[in-house]
């Protein structure tokens, strides 16, 4: 028969022995990496208008358009797509650096909807199929967000250009 003491090493040995086997072979205990949580994505498709907000064109090199040549809007509707919904809006800057390409361009732009900010940037061809940005971060509800916004149509017909925003967080 066993002491009382010998049971009881003997019982702890055994649950030390399980647990550490569960630790080698549950991902989830075994590996910081692996106790991530998994990135959830939220999809938006959204319509912004061809005009809306206030802003402006600085012609900065030769006269007409072309390199060096700025657009900026603050306050550009943004709705939520296929709807007159309007769920915030878009504050945004493109540089032209290039005519090639049917216009290379810098892109930064901040969505801007109740409970925070998306901010985004990009460095684009206008041949480039599809047109995408990334996701540079976010504020509020969107804090540490990332991904990308990509341009999926234009829609002459309403005057509206639809793109998809995949925030992941």
């Amino acid at each position: 028969m066993l002491s009382k003491t010998t049971t009881l090493s003997l019982s702890a040995v055994a649950i030390c022995s399980a647990l550490a086997f569960g630790a080698l072979h549950n991902p989830a205990l075994s590996s910081p990496a692996a106790r991530k949580a998994v990135p959830t994505v939220e999809v938006m498709l959204v319509d912004i208008p061809f005009n809306g907000g206030h802003g402006g064109y600085l012609d900065n090199g030769k006269k007409g358009l072309g390199s060096g040549d700025l657009f900026f809007v603050t306050g550009m509707p943004v709705y939520q797509h296929g709807t007159s919904h309007r769920i915030g809006s878009l504050d945004a800057v493109e540089l032209i650096l290039s005519a090639r390409h049917d216009g290379t361009v810098t892109e930064d732009g901040t969505y801007r909807f109740p409970g925070g900010t998306v901010s985004t940037h990009c460095i684009v061809r206008h041949t480039d199929d599809p047109n995408r940005c990334s996701v540079s971060g976010g504020t509020g509800d969107y804090l540490g967000v990332s991904g990308q916004v990509t341009y999926v149509s234009e829609n002459r017909k309403l005057n509206m250009n639809v793109m998809r925003l995949e925030l992941v967080r």
